[in-house]
């Protein structure tokens, strides 16, 4: 047995225990896949705002979804209910097969998700056995910079963002590594105080998105669709935001 292989296995059962957590967090604490809302007199209007809201995303980022997103391209769909609705909630989430998108802090988009096609604990096993690699090929600018490209194609103000907070890069690296190897999944994050302001999850070998958060409004550059006094909003549609619904 090679010495990689022999990290891989030795760690195998950590992947597991760990990915089972995650599957249980990104389906319970982000996007629920069945949910009981109460019904409400403008569910339809919110849906379709977060709909022309997602394809707008989906565009900015090249997400790899069929586009036009549509309702009958939906898997699940959260509203939040109208007591707590407003610029600090936000209207709710959608997703499809591929996406979780969110309409939270600010009243705007905010925070995006991946949902994974196999389980978390395929998809790292997967990532051990194909891209550990010696941590002297770590590339945290490469990471940076495809971060910032996604945030800023998304009008997240990342010169404010740089100014105004640390930034911190990681990679994973696996435990029975002795951080000499690792995997190219690196977190991009921008935070001031001990408290996040932005993050960004990304696989470098595939320039795939997992994860992107915004945690503070002000750096969302981006229209609302909920005012402070709970008003969902429905601005004119810019040409971009008509050519995506086309």
């Amino acid at each position: 047995m090679s010495h990689k292989q022999a990290i891989v296995v030795a760690i195998s059962a950590w992947v597991t225990t760990i990915a089972a957590q995650v599957d249980v967090t990104r389906e319970s604490g982000g996007s629920v896949i069945e949910h009981h809302t109460p019904v409400r007199q403008d569910s339809a209007e919110i849906v379709e705002l977060m709909i022309r809201e997602a394809n707008v995303v989906a565009k900015q980022l090249k997400l790899p979804e069929d586009l036009p997103i549509t309702r009958s391209s939906l898997v699940s769909t959260y509203i939040v209910p109208r007591r707590f609705m407003g610029a600090e909630l936000g209207l709710g989430n959608i997703s499809t097969t591929n996406y979780n998108y969110y309409v939270s802090v600010g009243g705007k988009f905010s925070f995006l998700e991946k949902r994974p096609v196999k389980s978390a604990g395929e998809d790292w096993s997967a990532m051990l056995v194909n891209h550990l690699s010696p941590v002297k090929a770590m590339d945290t600018n490469a990471a940076f910079c495809l971060a910032t490209q996604w945030l800023s194609a998304l009008s997240i103000d990342v010169t404010a963002l740089n100014r105004d907070c640390q930034v911190a890069i990681r990679a994973w690296t696996p435990p029975g590594t002795g951080k000499q190897q690792f995997v190219p999944l690196y977190w991009v994050s921008w935070g001031h105080s001990a408290k996040p302001a932005a993050m960004v999850e990304l696989f470098l070998p595939t320039k795939t998105l997992n994860q992107l958060r915004v945690e503070e409004a002000k750096y969302i550059l981006r229209d609302p669709l909920v005012s402070s006094d709970d008003t969902v909003t429905s601005k004119p549609r810019t040409k971009e935001r008509d050519a995506v619904g086309r």
